[in-house]
């Protein structure tokens, strides 16, 4: 049996965690990146809690819950302290794919769940990749069976420039970081062939002269299905075509 703890945090007023999208987002970045150091397999923010199932890694629990606490705190917290963290031994495998199921597919069907490691899991972030196949039952196609977003739906364009930025965990396009260049080459490459430089430029909010540098560039195939996919995604939860 795998060794498994399923850690819980709060603060300690139970305010919200991540109460907005830009919020869901920083705390999705900054658990990927705590993550990258213990066995990831599942996590989620709803409301006014946090909750990660973490294996045995090279830190154990009580770090990850401290670095996770310290990155929100600063950020999310404007103030408010996070009681102490909830531990909790996972020692029976059915309840590990239990609390696994319940922090990745959870009311899925009905919103965006960004502040969780669903998008990881299928493919649609590049935040953690590591996170993918730490399960037999978290590969994307594993997930996909579960739960059938990345079936064939037509894209819906007005949602490009999110569906870019959440590719790599950000709200949208207006941050000059280093994935952006990156972000735009795979967007204007996939909708080129529907859209005109004019509407490109409007819609994703830049210069004609950017969106002409974009084309120039090779992207990268990878993002290009990941950007098509967060496009479907949208698309289904708009529609409730489930």
């Amino acid at each position: 049996m795998l060794r498994c703890h399923l850690i819980t945090l709060r603060f300690q007023d139970d305010r919200p965690v991540a109460s907005d999208e830009r919020s869901r987002l920083y705390l999705a970045r900054l658990v990927s990146l705590v993550g990258a150091s213990c066995r990831l397999f599942a996590w989620r923010s709803e409301g006014c809690r946090v909750r990660l199932l973490v294996g045995d890694g090279e830190r154990p629990a009580g770090q990850i819950a401290r670095r996770v606490e310290i990155g929100a705190q600063q950020v999310l917290g404007a103030g408010a302290r996070f009681a102490p963290a909830r531990i909790d031994a996972i020692e029976e495998e059915e309840r590990l794919i239990q609390l696994h199921d319940e922090l990745l597919l959870e009311g899925a069907q009905q919103r965006l769940l960004t502040a969780s490691s669903l998008p990881d899991a299928l493919g649609l972030r590049t935040l953690a990749p590591y996170a993918v196949g730490s399960l037999d039952r978290c590969t994307p196609e594993a997930v996909a069976r579960s739960l059938p977003i990345l079936s064939t739906r037509d894209a819906e364009w007005d949602d490009l420039p999110q569906a870019a930025a959440a590719v790599f965990g950000y709200e949208d396009l207006s941050r000059r970081s280093y994935w952006r260049h990156r972000a735009l080459a795979a967007a204007v490459s996939l909708a080129g062939s529907e859209l005109t430089a004019v509407a490109l430029s409007e819609l994703l909010a830049v210069s004609p002269s950017t969106v002409a540098r974009a084309a120039r560039r090779r992207p990268s195939p990878h993002l290009k299905r990941m950007i098509l996919a967060q496009l479907r995604w949208r698309a289904r939860l708009k529609a409730g075509a489930w």
